[in-house]
C-alpha cells in the first residue's frame, strides 16, 4: 500500500474505533451527522492515532521520496472526512522541499456490527511544497491521484 492509502487507513482504523461507541444499530446506512458529530469530537484522537503510523517514506523515482512526518489537521463535514499532512519531498538533484498535502475522502460504508468503515472517493486535494513551482505540484498532486487507492475498509 502506498504512502496515501497508509495515511487514510490510519485515519479510518481511529474513526471506526471511536465511531462503535455511538449508538447505532449494525446496518451499511452511514448517518452522516452521527459521523461529524463524533469526529469532530475526538478529533485529537484520531490525529494521534494517524500519526501512530507515521512517519513514512516512499520512493517517488529514482531521485525522488515523499516522507510523510505528521497529520496536522482532521476535518469532517458531513460523510467527508478532509486531513492535511506534514510532508518532506528529498531531491537528488535539486534542494529538498517541504509542505504540505491535503487529502478528502468520503465515509461510505459503516457497520458497527461488523466492526467495519470504509473510505471511499479518496483523493488528493492539494499540494503546497517549497522550491516548487505550481506546475509541479500539479503533476505531483495527478500522479498521487493516479496511485491512491480509491477505496478503503477497515476493520476496528
Amino acid at each position: 500500500m502506498n504512502v496515501f492509502g497508509k495515511i487514510l487507513c490510519a485515519s479510518a482504523l481511529s474513526m471506526a474505533s471511536l465511531v462503535a461507541i455511538a449508538p447505532s444499530s449494525a446496518s451499511a446506512q452511514v448517518n452522516c451527522r452521527l459521523v461529524q458529530g463524533i469526529g469532530r469530537a475526538v478529533e485529537f484522537d484520531i490525529l494521534q492515532q494517524a500519526n501512530n503510523a507515521l512517519p513514512y517514506e516512499e520512493r517517488l523515482s529514482k531521485r525522488k521520496r515523499l516522507r510523510v512526518n505528521g497529520v496536522d489537521q482532521v476535518n469532517f463535514s458531513g460523510c467527508q472526512v478532509s486531513l492535511r499532512a506534514n510532508v518532506h519531498l528529498k531531491r537528488k538533484i535539486r534542494r529538498d522541499a517541504h509542505g504540505h498535502i491535503w487529502m478528502v475522502g468520503q465515509v461510505t460504508d459503516l457497520n458497527i456490527g461488523d466492526r467495519r468503515v470504509c473510505i471511499s472517493n479518496i483523493r488528493l486535494n492539494r499540494v503546497k511544497l517549497s522550491r516548487t513551482m505550481r506546475v509541479g505540484e500539479a503533476i505531483y498532486r495527478k500522479v498521487a491521484n493516479n496511485r491512491i487507492p480509491r477505496r478503503i475498509c477497515s476493520r476496528f
